[in-house]
């Protein structure tokens, strides 16, 4: 029998994998779903908390973003000259430093302390803030987007925005909100 917060995540997982699978047939590159197997792992792990093995998948998969984090961190040194990326730069490590904490609490099956939950859960704040704020600018902009890309790119650019910047974050909070709630 699945828990609450077990369909939950399956729901994540199965909406992040079809969207996956649609980028990879729209762009003709299965690269894609390899670009996005860390974040697959970790949502298929957040769904078989149950299973012995999802505390060390979840650390794979959290290091495996991780480590994918530091390597595109050579492109973005170029573009330092301007204040949007290093905001970006911040925002983005501000995530990957909640992701490493959320590793650490699912590891140590340590939800209990609220002072790292809430750590996490602020440490997600401006990615979610930033994500919302990039998709509000595409939808004001939409003609000139469809004009310039056509309906589809220009749903699935919406759709990449929103997917690859929240499904993270979002099933974090949420993970950590059920499990604050029910255990």
């Amino acid at each position: 029998m699945l828990t609450k917060r077990q369909r939950i995540m399956f729901i994540f997982f199965v909406i992040y994998f079809a969207f996956t699978l649609f980028s990879a047939a729209l762009s003709l590159n299965i690269d894609v779903v390899l670009s996005n197997l860390a974040v697959l792992l970790f949502l298929a792990a957040l769904y078989l908390e149950r299973n012995i093995n999802s505390r060390f998948i979840i650390v794979l998969a959290s290091a495996m973003m991780i480590v994918s984090f530091i390597f595109s961190l050579g492109s973005r040194i170029m573009m330092m000259s301007t204040p949007i990326v290093m905001i970006e730069l911040v925002i983005d490590i501000l995530f990957y430093v909640s992701v490493y904490f959320f590793a650490l609490s699912f590891y140590q099956r340590s939800f209990f302390i609220k002072k790292r939950n809430m750590m996490i859960i602020f440490l997600l704040v401006p990615q979610i803030g930033y994500t919302l704020y990039h998709i509000t600018l595409a939808l004001i902009e939409s003609s000139i987007f469809i004009q310039f890309y056509g309906t589809l790119n220009f749903m699935h650019m919406i759709l990449s925005y929103l997917l690859s910047g929240l499904t993270v974050a979002a099933a974090i909070i949420t993970y950590i909100s059920l499990v604050e709630k029910f255990d």
